[in-house]
């Protein structure tokens, strides 16, 4: 995926979760909101502050996870590579989940909620290059480079506000963001495991958990709003006191 310089910038921190799921997997999870604040440092071995594993908050594993799934249904619908419908085979597997089934129809609709909430309803844009890629004998082989990024549309916009007003908006647009993040992620789970698949957690943390670093130029040692409020909205939601506003 490209970076959009519209997403992540904010006082709460420059936070990028490094991925090493798998080699189709798109990489990053960029952190949502409006820039008003460019990072320290633009290289990532100089941002200061790490976290791995089991003690990545969970917003980012689920980030993590929908933005796979969102590639995965992509790539497989597109036929976007000789390779992409084994790809797509092999990560329902891992979930649990059987193709054709009532299950991936869940996936797919959780897939479908993850885009609208990460590009915003225009959706995001695609582009599409044709080069070559060399493997690693040394030969190239033609193929297609896609990038699928937002429009810069999602989120508050700068419009001449003083940098107080607009880190506000963003850290408010970022709460509400996790809240609505935590929904789809919770119905999604309540709907499969009705649907009698119950793996997807352990893949959260054995699979993307477990191969992943949050990295970020500001400490770690405790949860972000954002973080927070995905957390006690998933509380929330288990405990009976909110429904998700979804038409699912």
């Amino acid at each position: 995926m490209r970076w959009n310089p519209l997403h992540g910038w904010t006082k709460l921190g420059f936070v990028v979760l490094l991925l090493g799921v798998a080699a189709n997997s798109y990489g990053q999870a960029e952190d949502q909101g409006t820039a008003t604040a460019g990072p320290k440092s633009l290289y990532l071995d100089d941002l200061g502050y790490h976290v791995k594993g089991a003690d990545i908050p969970r917003y980012h594993l689920v980030r993590s996870f929908l933005l796979g799934a969102y590639g995965e249904i992509w790539r497989v619908d597109h036929a976007s590579s000789p390779s992409a419908d084994a790809f797509y085979e092999q990560f329902l597997a891992e979930i649990g989940v059987q193709r054709g089934s009532p299950a991936e129809a869940l996936m797919r609709r959780a897939a479908e909620r993850y885009k609208e909430w990460a590009y915003g309803p225009g959706g995001p844009v695609v582009e599409k290059t044709e080069g070559t890629t060399e493997r690693r004998d040394g030969s190239e082989v033609s193929g297609e480079e896609v990038f699928i990024f937002g429009r810069g549309e999602h989120g508050p916009k700068p419009d001449q506000k003083d940098t107080a007003t607009l880190q506000a908006e963003a850290q408010a647009f970022n709460v509400e963001q996790a809240e609505r993040l935590a929904d789809i992620y919770y119905d999604f789970l309540v709907n499969l495991t009705e649907s009698g698949v119950s793996a997807v957690e352990r893949y959260l943390y054995n699979k993307i958990a477990a191969k992943s670093s949050l990295v970020s130029d500001e400490p770690l040692d405790h949860p972000r709003p954002y973080e927070r409020a995905f957390e006690a909205r998933l509380k929330a939601r288990a405990s009976g006191q909110l429904h998700s506003k979804s038409k699912d």
